[in-house]
């Protein structure tokens, strides 16, 4: 990741906001229908939406953050998921900024390795 200056890194942390929001869009990943194992499933989130028509007038000034995957108990969506949204206050669409924060503030795993793919 390339250095950013203190005072550059420092105003984008000024236009730059976070919030704490609930969402609702989720697309199913796995459930355990047809196995002994009990009722759960597990659901990702549906960033498909981010690129409707919101995003269209928008540009990319809000960002939903995928911080990893929903369990639920049962083959329902999850009851009151809750994920992280950047949001650059400081253009009317179409953000610098969070192509620049959002790796800074949300870096991959260190160790991180993908153990497998789903095709559904």
């Amino acid at each position: 990741m390339p250095q950013i200056p203190k005072r550059i890194f420092e105003q984008m942390f000024v236009k730059v906001e976070s919030a704490v929001c609930k969402t609702t869009a989720f697309v199913e990943v796995w459930d355990s229908k047809g196995s002994s194992t009990g009722n759960a499933s597990v659901w990702a989130l549906d960033l498909t939406l981010q690129q409707g028509w919101g995003a269209r007038m928008l540009g990319d000034r809000d960002e939903k953050i995928v911080v990893g995957h929903y369990v639920s108990r049962e083959f329902s969506k999850p009851k009151d998921p809750m994920t992280v949204e950047i949001k650059d206050r400081s253009v009317r669409r179409n953000s610098e900024w969070n192509k620049v924060v959002i790796p800074r503030l949300f870096p991959c795993p260190a160790h991180w390795r993908q153990a497998c793919t789903f095709v559904l």
